[in-house]
């Protein structure tokens, strides 16, 4: 639904910038940054963001020192892979899921499996399970 409401703003703010409706196109691509933001999907942010700046309007600072190892260094994103393919999920299944590829959902696990130490699924579902089992 998020990913909708941005990709929404985004075609909004084309079409205000074409009309020369500039101040509303910042205001739509300001809303979709800061979706994109929220959800950790940083290649979209990082094109709103762009967007934004060749209108003149100001880039939203929401990005926050992120550790680069372990838990806390996985995105929104990577963590809702992460879940689903700790539950037995193929990647086409995560991906349909996700509204993305299998190839990023790949990427995505790639990321996870170098972030967290991981070697295979296997291993991530065994560490996703006791992480949430002490986390009760």
């Amino acid at each position: 639904m998020r990913v909708a409401f941005a990709s929404g703003c985004e075609d909004a703010a084309v079409a205000l910038a074409a009309a020369h409706r500039n101040d509303e196109a910042i205001a739509m691509l300001s809303d979709a940054t800061t979706v994109h933001a929220a959800a950790g999907a940083s290649a979209e942010m990082e094109r709103t963001e762009a967007a934004l700046r060749r209108l003149g309007g100001a880039t939203i600072k929401t990005r926050t020192a992120r550790p680069t190892f372990g838990w806390d260094s996985l995105t929104p994103t990577e963590m809702a892979v992460t879940e689903l393919a700790a539950r037995g999920l193929t990647n086409p299944e995560i991906g349909a899921r996700l509204y993305v590829s299998r190839r990023t959902v790949e990427t995505h696990l790639a990321h996870v499996f170098r972030k967290l130490g991981c070697v295979g699924r296997t291993q991530l579902a065994s560490e996703y399970t006791r992480r949430a089992i002490g986390e009760r």
